[in-house]
């Protein structure tokens, strides 16, 4: 089971922004799993980040993880 189509424009479509789409490492392929305000993993992550709102914890997850915008062929193509 998949929540959505889990094809190349999808993974194009994240990649493109990776700050509007970056999640932990452990829900990339979840695709039910969102920035909930005050659900307790997003509170933990904002935790853990030491931060206090989501647009905080994605921008440090893109600095942190020296998140790029891959959408070259090679990227996933190798």
């Amino acid at each position: 089971y998949h929540a959505k189509p889990f094809g190349m424009s999808f993974c194009l479509e994240c990649h493109r922004q990776p700050e509007e789409r970056i999640r932990p490492l452990d829900k990339i392929t979840d695709l039910d799993w969102s920035w909930e305000e005050g659900d307790a993993t997003v509170t933990n992550i904002l935790a853990s980040l030491n931060v206090n709102s989501v647009d905080e914890a994605k921008a440090k997850m893109v600095h942190d993880w020296r998140v790029e915008s891959l959408i070259n062929c090679s990227a996933c193509h190798r």
